[in-house]
């Protein structure tokens, strides 16, 4: 697994069943069920400022990211 792309993520197990339904239902992988997901509840809960620093603090972690795998 490309770990510079992919993550692996533990949930619950009846969360799991219902999101691979959810997924076969919408015709979508799993991964892409979880990115329509995640998406729809940042466009329904987070105001612009939230988006804003979800990004920033994103774009901190991505980079911190790069300079651990440069540096192994």
């Amino acid at each position: 697994m490309d770990t510079s792309k992919w993550r692996q993520v533990l949930v619950p197990i009846d969360v799991y069943h219902r999101l691979v339904t959810m997924a076969h239902i919408e015709e979508r992988t799993i991964s892409g069920q979880v990115r329509v997901i995640f998406n729809q509840w940042v466009d329904e809960n987070l105001s612009k400022q939230d988006k804003k620093f979800l990004e920033e603090e994103t774009q901190v972690i991505v980079e911190k990211e790069k300079e651990r795998r440069a540096s192994l």
